[in-house]
């Protein structure tokens, strides 16, 4: 199933696609953010329940069945924390958690649509409360400068045909659509897949060169 984002991007979010971000953080430098702006950090597991209820928020015009198994995944942030070579992150304005995404590397059981030499990441949601303050695009540049961090070639995602407002915001980081890689995990269901090429460079010691 996609991510379930309901960004908050300005056209003064755009960047171009190889550039990047200039306040580009991951969860582990995030502290280094100017003060009013979006931190992204690790969840913890007192914030698993808030993670579970800002999804189930943002996939609510997805007009999923009530009683479609997807709702329990969402919900399900433990699970998805637990996964090896997943992380579930959290963005926070005013030290309150209003935003998510979830990480996913080699190893990863969340990986639907990424190669060997892509990153990927699901679940990008904000909290209706807080948008239009930069918290969709302050998650989207923490998983690309994750992804540029560990040596990634790309950043692969899906993301279901209803989501315009996100894929704008995509679009502006500079995601390009590869239809050709779009899929349908159940009847009814059609995810269109983005992707960002990075910057080919030399990985850090100990990653291995997938450009």
């Amino acid at each position: 199933m996609p991510d379930a984002t309901t960004p908050d991007a300005t056209p003064s979010d755009a960047t171009t696609p190889d550039a990047t971000p200039p306040d580009a953080t991951t969860p582990q430098d995030a502290d280094t953010r100017s003060p009013g702006s979006p931190v992204v950090r690790p969840a913890t597991p007192e914030d698993h329940e808030t993670v579970g209820r800002i999804l189930v928020t943002a996939y609510g015009p997805s007009g999923m069945p009530p009683e479609q198994s997807y709702w329990e995944e969402l919900r399900d942030t433990a699970a998805r924390a637990g996964d090896p070579g997943s992380e579930v992150w959290v963005a926070e304005l005013d030290e309150q958690v209003v935003g998510t995404v979830t990480w996913a590397g080699h190893g990863s059981g969340q990986r639907e649509v990424a190669s060997e030499d892509e990153a990927e990441f699901r679940m990008l949601a904000v909290d209706p409360s807080a948008r239009a303050r930069g918290v969709g695009r302050a998650l989207l540049d923490a998983v690309v400068a994750r992804a540029r961090r560990d040596g990634y070639a790309a950043v692969a995602m899906s993301s279901d045909g209803w989501m315009a407002a996100a894929h704008r915001m995509y679009e502006q980081a500079g995601f390009v659509r590869v239809p050709e890689r779009d899929w349908s995990p159940v009847p009814g269901v059609d995810l269109l897949v983005y992707r960002l090429a990075l910057l080919r460079h030399t990985p850090p010691p100990g990653v291995p060169d997938r450009n």
